[in-house]
C-alpha cells in the first residue's frame, strides 16, 4: 500500500506525539514519591539536621553606616558595591528568590518595603533570633576581621546559638598591628614587625581560636611567591610606611603579604590549624583571573606545608571543577549557596563533588551583616544538598541510604571533625532516629585482639591483610528504629568522636553464623576498655540453636546482677559466593541516648 510524503509525515510525528507522552519528565517531587524511590528519609534527614557553620561573619546594627542601602545589601556580593549595582541588583535571580522567602519566614507581604518595616519594628534581637532558630545552626566560626560600623561581637551572638567560634583573618592582624606602631615610637623592621605579628597572632591563638584564615586572593592572587627574601619583605614594608595612611591594608604591597602568609603557615602547623583560603569570586577589589584554585599548587606541592590542613572556601566559584581536582584540600561552598541562581549553586557542589570525597566537603553560610544571610544560607544548602545527593542517587552513584550518610556529614559532621569543635556539638538525631546498635565487621581472621584505640589511631579504618581497607556495608532493619549503618569507616569514626563518652559496650563474637535476635540488647554491659572493677566478659563455648547454626555466644558477669546472654544477630557475607571464616570477627557497639526508647527488635542485620 503506497502513503503520500504527507502522510507518512503525519503519521511520525503522532507516533512521537504518543512516545513524549507515554515518557513524561520527570519532577524532583514525582522521583521523591515514585519511581520506585523513595527519598523521604534523605528529605528528612537534610531538612531536621542542625548545621554547623564553618565561616561567617559578623551582624551588624540595623543604624550601621555599612548598610546605608538597606537591606537589599543583603544580596549582594562584595562589600562595595554601589547605588547602581544595588538597584540592577533587585532584578536578580537571587534576590527575587531570596525576598519571598524571607518574606515567607516573617509573614510579610514579598516587597522590599514590607520586610524592612518588618525588621525596624521587630529590632535586631528579634531577628537574629527568628533567622538563626529558623537556620538550625549548632554551632558557628565567625572570622570578626571585616571592618564593619557598629558591628555585634561575637560575645553578642552566642546569645543565639549554642556554639560560636573565632577565625583570625592573619592579614587583618598584620594592618593592625602597623596601625599601633611600636611602643617606644621607633620604625619597624621586618625583624621587629614579623616578632610582633607571630607574637600577637600566637597569644591569640592560645585564646581558642578554630582556624586561621588568609584572603591573599584579594592582595595580588594566589599564586604565592615560596622563595619570597626578608630583604624583599623589608622594602615592601618600607613603601607600606612610607604611604600609610589609617586604616592600613597592604592591598599592593605583595612580598611583604606572602612573607606573613609563610610565617601564618608555620604557626598554623605549630598549633594544628585549620588555614581557610578565599577562593574564587569576590567584590570588585579581587581580580578573578588569579583567585583560580589552581594557582595554589605551589603551595600544596610544597613539603613543608604537607602537613597543612587548608580549606577553599566559597566553593572556588566559578572555578568548582578544579578545586575538586586538588586532592589534599578541604572545600567550603558558602557564598555561593546563597548567592547564585539555583541552577548556580546546584552546579557549584556538583561541581565539587566531580572529584572531591564527600568528607572533604562542607556547609557554611557566609552570613555578615544580616542576620537573614545565616538562615538563606541554611535554608539553600538544604535545598541544593538534598538536590544533588537525589541526583546521586537517580544516577546510581549512591544509594538512597549511602546519601543520607552523606547529607548528614556535608552539613554537620565534616566541619565538627575538620575543625575539632566540642565533642558537645553534634549531629542531633529526632526520637525514631537515634543509633541504638552499631555492628561492624573485620573479616580478617587474624586480627582478633583488634581494639577500639586501635581503630581510633587508624582514623576509623579496618585494615585487613595486605595493608587492604575494609570497607563494608551494613544494614540494620530495626522497628522502631529503623536504624542503618552504612560504611564501617564511618561508623567507627562516629564512636570515637561523636559519641566520646557514651560507649556502654564492645562485644567480641566468634562465630561461623549468627542466627537472628529476637530479644533487644542489653544496654548495660560495660566495655573491656571502660570496666569498672569487678566486672568481666567472658566467651562461652559455641552450641546449636533450633536450627542448627553454629553460635558464639557471650554472657556478661557482674557481682551486681546475675549473668546474662547476649542477642544474637543473623550475617551473611558480603559478596556472593563468599562466607565469613570461623574466625570473623564482628564488634556490636550500643550507645544509650535520654530519648532512646527499649522497645523494637531487629528482624535482621546483614552485610550488604
Amino acid at each position: 500500500m503506497h502513503f503520500s510524503f504527507s502522510f507518512q509525515l503525519t503519521i511520525f510525528f503522532a507516533i512521537s506525539s504518543l512516545v513524549i507522552l507515554s515518557n513524561p519528565r520527570v519532577t524532583a517531587i514525582e522521583v521523591e514519591e515514585g519511581d520506585g524511590m523513595d527519598f523521604s528519609e534523605l528529605r528528612k534527614t537534610v531538612e531536621e539536621i542542625e548545621v554547623v557553620d564553618g565561616h561567617s561573619h559578623n551582624i551588624v546594627a540595623f543604624d550601621s553606616n555599612s548598610i546605608s542601602s538597606g537591606f537589599a545589601q543583603a544580596f549582594i556580593v562584595g562589600a562595595f558595591a554601589d547605588a547602581d549595582a544595588i538597584a540592577f541588583a533587585q532584578t536578580s535571580l537571587t534576590f527575587k528568590r531570596g525576598l519571598r522567602d524571607v518574606a515567607e519566614l516573617y509573614g510579610t507581604e514579598v516587597s522590599l518595603q514590607s520586610v524592612e518595616e518588618y525588621r525596624n519594628v521587630s529590632g535586631i534581637e528579634s531577628i537574629t533570633s527568628t533567622c538563626l532558630k529558623a537556620a538550625k545552626i549548632s554551632a558557628i566560626l565567625m572570622d570578626d576581621g571585616v571592618e564593619m560600623d557598629k558591628k555585634n561581637e561575637i560575645q553578642w551572638h552566642k546569645n543565639f546559638t549554642p556554639f560560636v567560634g573565632r577565625i583570625l583573618r592573619t592579614e587583618r592582624v598584620a594592618e593592625q598591628i602597623l596601625e599601633q606602631g611600636l611602643s617606644n615610637g621607633s620604625s619597624w623592621t621586618i625583624d621587629s614587625f614579623t616578632e610582633a605579628y607571630v607574637s600577637n597572632t600566637t597569644f591569640t591563638v592560645a585564646k581558642e581560636i578554630y582556624a586561621l584564615k588568609s584572603i591573599v586572593a584579594y592582595y595580588g592572587g594566589l599564586e604565592i611567591n615560596l622563595k619570597v627574601t626578608k630583604t624583599e619583605a623589608e622594602e615592601s614594608l618600607r613603601q607600606v610606611l612610607i604611604n600609610a595612611t589609617k586604616p592600613i591594608y597592604l592591598l599592593y604591597h605583595r612580598n611583604l603579604v606572602d612573607y606573613l602568609f609563610l610565617q601564618s603557615l608555620e604557626i598554623a602547623l605549630t598549633y594544628d590549624l585549620p588555614m581557610q583560603i578565599h577562593t574564587g569570586f569576590g567584590d570588585r577589589l579581587l581580580d578573578l583571573r588569579k583567585s583560580n584554585p589552581l594557582h595554589f599548587r605551589s603551595v600544596l606541592e610544597d613539603k613543608r606545608y604537607s602537613k597543612c590542613r587548608f580549606v577553599f572556601l566559597h566553593a572556588s566559584h566559578p572555578f568548582s571543577k578544579e578545586a575538586s581536582y586538588l586532592a589534599s584540600v578541604y572545600l567550603d561552598f558558602g557564598s555561593a549557596i546563597p548567592r547564585l541562581s539555583m541552577h548556580g549553586m546546584i552546579s557549584a557542589v556538583k561541581g565539587l563533588l566531580t572529584l572531591a570525597p564527600i568528607n572533604k566537603v562542607m556547609f557554611s553560610s557566609d552570613g555578615h551583616t544580616f542576620s537573614e544571610t545565616f538562615y538563606l544560607g541554611s535554608k539553600n544548602a538544604r535545598e541544593v544538598v538534598f538536590s544533588v545527593l537525589r541526583d546521586a542517587c537517580i544516577d546510581g552513584e549512591l544509594l538512597i541510604l549511602e546519601a543520607v550518610e552523606a547529607a548528614k556529614d556535608i552539613l554537620a559532621r565534616n566541619a565538627i571533625r575538620f575543625y575539632k569543635i566540642s565533642s558537645n556539638i553534634t549531629v542531633p538525631y529526632e526520637e525514631n532516629y537515634h543509633y541504638d546498635t552499631i555492628i561492624l565487621v573485620n573479616l580478617n581472621s587474624r586480627s582478633n585482639n583488634r581494639r577500639l584505640e586501635e581503630v581510633k589511631e587508624n582514623e576509623g579504618r579496618l585494615v585487613c591483610r595486605g595493608a587492604r581497607r575494609c570497607y563494608g556495608t551494613a544494614k540494620w532493619y530495626a522497628l522502631p528504629f529503623r536504624l542503618v549503618v552504612l560504611k564501617l569507616c564511618q561508623a567507627i569514626v562516629q564512636v570515637a568522636r561523636t559519641y566520646a563518652g557514651n560507649l556502654l559496650r564492645t562485644t567480641l563474637y566468634n562465630a561461623r553464623t549468627l542466627s537472628r535476635s529476637r530479644q533487644p540488647p542489653s544496654a548495660r554491659v560495660l566495655p573491656p576498655l571502660l570496666r569498672e572493677p569487678g566486672n568481666s566478659v567472658t566467651p562461652f563455648s559455641p552450641r546449636r540453636d533450633k536450627q542448627g547454626a553454629r553460635l558464639g555466644l557471650l554472657r556478661e558477669r557482674s557481682p551486681r546482677r546475675p549473668a546474662r546472654r547476649f542477642e544474637r544477630v543473623s550475617i551473611s557475607p558480603k559478596r556472593e559466593g563468599s562466607r565469613l571464616s570461623d574466625t570473623a570477627h564482628v564488634l556490636l557497639l550500643s550507645f544509650s541516648s535520654p530519648r532512646l526508647g527499649e522497645g523494637g527488635s531487629p528482624e535482621r542485620a546483614r552485610l550488604a
